[in-house]
């Protein structure tokens, strides 16, 4: 997803798109502010709010309910 946005830097930002989609544990608009603090580039600002939406994406278009984590750690 990162190599289509023109990044393979930002491939962590993607990860983080789809684990807070995920775990929905901070606001989409709460982690796009804190990299925007962050970095001081503006063409990469805008890389990074494209793959944080590719990751959030992915979650939502591509995942699938399935098993429900155990807090014993495993999946039923």
């Amino acid at each position: 997803m990162a190599d289509k946005l023109g990044s393979t830097r930002a491939t962590n930002i993607v990860m983080l798109g789809a684990l807070l989609e995920e775990t929905e544990c901070l606001l989409p608009a709460t982690a796009m502010g804190v990299i925007e603090t962050k970095i001081k580039k503006v063409e990469l600002i805008e890389v990074n709010r494209l793959a944080l939406a590719a990751g959030r994406n992915f979650i939502d278009s591509q995942v699938r309910v399935g098993a429900v984590s155990q807090p014993d750690g495993f999946a039923y």
